[in-house]
């Protein structure tokens, strides 16, 4: 989780003492900030300070809470920020955005439910890219060669995929899993376009 070496203030100092540090190497940042067309050197080498610090007084709440307790706020920050888009790499073409207010969600809840929302829109946009690159296959099969019901055939390729997984066959641009989880979701939608849904 660190990228610093541990400096001795992180067992000396209090959060509040450590903030307060933090808070004078950010000052020093604006000031260099002011120079930066001059000396980038000095400005990212404050910037370093900063980050140096923050880490300090993340390791002071470590020794508080413990190292569980920060990964967990590290999660659900991160699922916040996937959130409000801020990792370009994680978006996908019309991704949705399911109307939670995680910080409505009991404090223990937050991180799951974070990182669900998360995982939830990545498989729906998933889903969609799927469906509209095989011509909405799995609910209206060509039936070239099977004639099977659209659920039976539905059936059909989550065997195969389990079969997959049983057996270790998985190719390296394969997800099984993936695909799995995604015809059971496809399945729930055939059953409540076709009223047989229970669950």
């Amino acid at each position: 989780m660190y990228k610093f070496p541990k400096a001795k203030f992180a067992d000396e100092n209090t959060v509040v003492e450590q903030i307060d540090h933090l808070y004078s190497e950010i000052e020093e940042c604006l000031q260099a900030l002011d120079e930066q067309s001059k000396d980038l050197f000095h400005l990212a080498e404050e910037i370093f300070d900063v980050s140096h610090s923050a880490e300090t007084a993340l390791r002071i709440i470590e020794s508080l809470e413990g190292p569980e307790f920060l990964r967990n706020v590290k999660y659900f920050v991160i699922a916040k920020n996937a959130d409000r888009g801020y990792y370009p790499s994680w978006e996908v073409e019309q991704k949705p955005s399911l109307d939670i207010d995680l910080t409505a969600i009991e404090n223990e809840q937050r991180v799951f439910a974070g990182m669900l929302k998360v995982v939830m829109e990545e498989m729906f946009s998933f889903l969609l890219e799927k469906n509209a690159k095989y011509g909405n296959s799995c609910l209206e099969p060509l039936r070239v060669f099977s004639k099977s019901p659209t659920d039976e055939q539905i059936n059909v390729r989550m065997d195969d995929k389990l079969s997959r997984i049983a057996q270790d066959r998985v190719g390296d641009d394969e997800d099984p899993e993936l695909d799995l989880l995604g015809y059971l979701l496809i399945k729930k939608v055939w059953s409540k376009l076709n009223g047989a849904y229970h669950g």
